[in-house]
């Protein structure tokens, strides 16, 4: 491509060869033209490589990169990124899609907002559940001070309310290319830190008031069992608590830190009541219980008398007995 490019698309791939085909489907025909669409594949093995490579002779828009060994999502978006020339980027999922005007909508919302990041909300579908979740749109317009609104959402992954942040899906997102090289913006290795993303949104939110919200559901997320969210790996303990290390240790103000304690009481109550629910783990109990007070951010967390509770019934009680064990 002898022109810069006005959006880099980033697309990591493992094994995805039943939705591969209208992920790119969705990408090569947006009508924003003027893209670059990097593909890393990451080792696949189920023949997903081979229909990427049939896609770059229809569009040579496409450019492959393939990792000689796994590198996991947050490490391949990391090559991604090095070789992202476009003026703005993008992330997509592979078993992902959009409407075909997303860049195009959210490329003229950075025009015409001079913006470092253009977010709009993901709409999600679960497969096994059969339906689709379209979460409300949200009037951004009354917020006086944006990223301050932005920043307590992502680390408080939504508040006492809402169970997840409103602005955890990077998917829906470009980013100035320029800020993201100028900050050195990258994502943690998923190899031993996670969630990425929201550490990723974090990391960017915090450097920069030039935000611009669009609020039209542009990226579709397909939940199925083999997301790597939903994985045992992905959501293990010790991956977990270094991900809220590295949120505690870059805070970037001490105003956060109660959004901070909100988000440590939903993480440590859930990986805590995984050890009895459904099936009682005494000793994996115990040893969760050990390694979660271990963290200088627990005790305060679970001090605070704004505690994360369920409203009522069986499911408040043992949040009550979990918190009191946590104290």
């Amino acid at each position: 491509m002898d022109s810069v490019p006005k959006i880099s698309i980033i697309l990591p791939v493992f094994n995805a060869r039943n939705r591969i085909a209208k992920c790119l489907e969705t990408l090569i025909n947006q009508t924003l033209h003027d893209i670059e669409i990097i593909v890393v594949l990451d080792c696949p093995n189920d023949g997903t490589d081979k229909i990427v490579l049939n896609y770059t002779k229809k569009d040579k828009r496409i450019i492959v990169i393939q990792n000689k060994e796994r590198m996991h999502i947050g490490n391949s978006r990391n090559i991604g990124l090095q070789s992202a020339h476009g003026e703005y980027i993008g992330f997509s999922d592979h078993d992902d899609f959009r409407e075909l005007t997303m860049y195009e909508c959210l490329y003229k919302a950075e025009k015409e907002n001079d913006s470092d990041i253009v977010f709009s909300p993901c709409r999600h579908i679960s497969l096994k559940k059969d339906k689709i979740v379209q979460h409300n749109s949200f009037d951004f317009s009354a917020q006086h001070d944006l990223q301050k609104y932005c920043l307590s959402d992502l680390i408080g992954n939504g508040n006492n309310e809402r169970e997840e942040s409103l602005f955890i899906n990077i998917q829906g997102c470009i980013y100035r290319n320029e800020f993201i090289k100028k900050h050195h913006i990258n994502f943690v290795d998923t190899k031993t830190t996670t969630p990425e993303d929201i550490i990723f949104q974090i990391d960017t939110f915090s450097k920069t008031t030039h935000i611009c919200i669009q609020n039209d559901f542009l990226y579709t997320h397909v939940s199925h069992s083999s997301n790597e969210g939903v994985k045992s790996s992905y959501k293990n303990i010790n991956k977990r608590c270094k991900g809220l290390s590295y949120i505690y240790a870059n805070l970037p103000n001490n105003m956060y830190k109660e959004n901070f304690y909100i988000y440590v009481q939903k993480q440590f109550l859930h990986l805590l009541a995984a050890t009895i629910f459904p099936f009682p783990n005494i000793v994996k109990f115990l040893s969760y219980r050990k390694i979660l007070r271990s963290y200088e951010f627990c005790i305060p967390a679970f001090k605070k008398n704004n505690l994360h509770h369920a409203k009522k019934g069986i499911k408040r009680l043992l949040r009550k007995f979990l918190c009191f064990c946590l104290r």
